[in-house]
């Protein structure tokens, strides 16, 4: 949960809430507590799953944290919809033999650009035309070995696994596209004992940038329209309707772990 000297910025549900409904403001969205194990029992009761971040570590050995791996290699097994943010980035990589460590680079916090590969451009949720994506970084723990599958679409010098996919059906990022600036300053001050004096005063200079989280909120929303319509033209269904019946529902797995359920107005 949100420290108690920051709930003025609102909930994690608030959060993320407001991130994907930038790209689609009707969309439907419930929320489930991962570290409770409160996961789906059937795999197919969403289309998608977002993974956010947590104070947690991919490697720890927790049995919430054992159990969300084993839910996360029965999606990847089935091809379901996957999204990683910072923890979820992480603990997907970890539960699919890539290897997260605590970086020996240090925190990374600040608004970090990452450098879109070329080989993005394949993936069709991809829009906007940019070759960069800036967003809010808080962490120490990185991927620094993928899965074996895994592309890496982008990333920096000091985080090279920024950004990666599992064929068409897992998408992770490293940094927190639902982080306001205000919020980011006020989590990082009141973190300064955990950072340099000078490397906090210019990740805080950094806030001031133009940050990307429309763009990131309308990934999520093609993302998500993508496996939706993957699985209409795999179960040959002919009926919008059977669409909005069955295909609607997303759930969102957190760090602060949160488990989203969400539900996309398509337009098709």
């Amino acid at each position: 949960e949100i420290p108690p000297n920051l709930s003025e910025h609102g909930s994690i549900e608030e959060m993320y809430g407001s991130l994907v409904k930038l790209a689609d403001p009707l969309a439907e969205i419930v929320f489930y507590d991962a570290v409770q194990e409160c996961l789906p029992s059937n795999l197919r009761e969403c289309d998608a799953y977002i993974l956010t971040g947590s104070p947690a570590s991919a490697y720890d050995n927790d049995e919430w944290i054992r159990n969300l791996k084993g839910f996360i290699r029965k999606a990847n097994e089935h091809k379901i919809g996957l999204i990683g943010i910072c923890f979820g980035h992480q603990i997907i990589a970890a539960a699919l033999g890539g290897k997260v460590a605590k970086s020996s680079k240090g925190w990374g916090i600040g608004v970090h650009s990452y450098v879109i590969q070329k080989v993005a451009e394949k993936y069709s949720f991809f829009t906007g035309g940019k070759m960069n994506v800036k967003a809010v970084a808080s962490h120490q723990d990185q991927v620094v070995q993928l899965p074996k599958h895994a592309v890496r679409l982008a990333g920096t010098d000091f985080c090279p696994n920024g950004m990666y996919a599992v064929g068409n059906h897992i998408w992770t990022m490293q940094t927190h596209p639902e982080f306001s600036a205000k919020f980011a300053s006020d989590l990082y001050n009141m973190r300064k004992s955990r950072f340099q004096a000078q490397q906090l005063m210019y990740a805080l200079a950094t806030l001031e940038s133009k940050m990307d989280a429309p763009m990131v909120s309308q990934w999520i929303s093609n993302f998500v329209r993508a496996q939706v319509l993957e699985k209409r033209a795999a179960a040959r269904l002919q009926a919008n309707a059977a669409i909005y019946r069955v295909m609607r529902s997303v759930c969102i797995l957190s760090a602060f772990s949160l488990l989203m359920r969400k539900g996309f107005n398509l337009q098709i």
